[in-house]
């Protein structure tokens, strides 16, 4: 819903705890097999599967599909999405399955109501603020050439997500990026299934739109326009409409000798010192939130944490079988506590990545919404470039992509 196309406003900071989790402790049995140089063959047949922690997640290192090693990381990696797929009450896959049996008139109705919403939250926060509700477009040619620009800027940004989302090679260089993808698979894909091509651009401009008017007029329009007011307010002596307080204020800083130096101060900044602070605080929220999106959730930090801390116990206990020893329940546990704690570092670079890349994405629209001084240049080049991802995220909906997110998320 359009609530994830404005989450940097609203979300919290990211999930600390995921930077620790390469730290946890793992069992004895992982030093044990760090210290063995070779490792008993022919026994592995019955059991999950282990690799070592520094096996590189590259096809040509990886051993082959029929390796006992292999076997025991594919079963260590079932095990893990079963752990995965266990938390929270189903509620939520409830809803998705409802969604996606939802008539396509009803999801786009809905997406366009929760994009007014949003929309008015922003244009009523710039009204109390006293900023541009609508950052400087307008019905004129001069909205019109800013769009242009726009256009023209998207390119760059176009390109690149063309090529994350469609390139073997980025998946193969960048194997945390099926991570960032398949999160957008999952939040978008039940609401754009069954959409005809018309339905899909209405649902892409209600899901863009507000979040433009959010980041840029509400966060860093707003944020510019205070420092601007502030700095005005103290300039003038403190006078204006603060009553008493602004004539105190004007009193003390006609009596202080000081006052001059902080005025100077003022006038020597650069002329877009308040739009770049701004800027550089929306695009840092906006950062926060969907990097938050990414991070592993406190419930999966503390189901991974407690499978790792009872690996040794569980493969001997509850996964031996007939013919194991307990040499393949070491192997075992072993395997297992590598691919979750992989799947916990992935998940942390990916949310990294995908926060990087939006930083990235707000500074650089930003620079031209400041350049024209037109909110029409940056919304036209984030409707291309959503143009772009929705058409990918309904190619991989629909299997006709060039890669889905499976197991190389691991």
């Amino acid at each position: 819903m359009a609530l994830l196309a404005t989450k940097c406003a609203l979300s919290s900071a990211l999930n600390n705890k995921i930077l620790s989790s390469s730290k946890l402790s793992c069992p004895s049995s992982l030093k044990l097999s760090q210290r063995r140089q070779r490792q008993p063959q022919g026994r592995h047949a019955s059991f999950p599967n282990v690799v070592n922690s520094s096996t590189s997640p590259n096809p040509s290192r990886s051993p082959s599909p029929s390796s006992p090693s292999r076997l025991l990381e594919a079963q260590a990696w079932r095990r893990l999405q079963k752990l995965l797929s266990g938390i929270g009450d189903g509620e939520e896959e409830l809803a998705k399955q409802l969604l996606e049996q939802e008539p396509p008139q009803s999801k786009v109705f809905m997406a366009v109501i929760a994009s007014s919403c949003i929309a008015t939250v922003a244009q009523l926060l710039c009204w109390l603020g006293g900023a541009d509700p609508w950052g400087g477009a307008s019905l004129s040619l001069h909205s019109l050439k800013a769009a242009g620009v726009g256009a023209l800027a998207s390119i760059p940004l176009v390109l690149l997500n063309y090529y994350l989302w469609t390139s073997p090679r980025a998946r193969e260089q960048l194997p945390f990026l099926d991570e960032v993808q398949s999160k957008q698979v999952e939040d978008f894909g039940p609401m754009i299934d069954g959409l005809s091509p018309l339905q899909l651009q209405a649902f892409m401009v209600a899901e863009t739109l507000p979040g433009v008017l959010m980041t840029y007029c509400a966060g860093a329009g707003l944020i510019a326009h205070l420092i601007h007011t502030a700095a005005d307010f103290v300039a003038n002596g403190g006078s204006g409409s603060f009553g008493d307080l602004g004539e105190l204020a004007a009193a003390a800083a006609a009596s202080s000798s000081s006052s001059s130096s902080s005025f100077s101060i003022m006038s020597s900044l650069p002329p877009l010192a308040p739009e770049a602070v701004g800027l550089a605080v929306a695009a840092s929220l906006a950062g926060v939130a969907r990097g938050s999106e990414i991070a592993a959730s406190e419930a999966e930090y503390e189901v991974i944490r407690d499978a790792i801390e009872n690996a040794e116990r569980y493969y001997r206990v509850a996964a031996m079988g007939k013919d194991s020893t307990v040499v393949d329940a070491t192997e075992a546990s072993t395997t297992f506590v590598t691919v979750a704690i992989r799947w916990m570092a992935n998940k942390q670079v990916a949310a990294k990545f995908a926060a990087a890349m939006t930083v990235v994405e707000v500074v650089y629209l930003g620079g031209v919404w400041l350049k024209e001084e037109d909110l029409m240049a940056p919304m036209v080049a984030m409707l291309i470039v959503s143009g772009v991802v929705f058409d990918q995220i309904r190619r991989r909906r629909t299997g006709s992509g060039s890669g889905s997110s499976t197991e190389t998320s691991m």
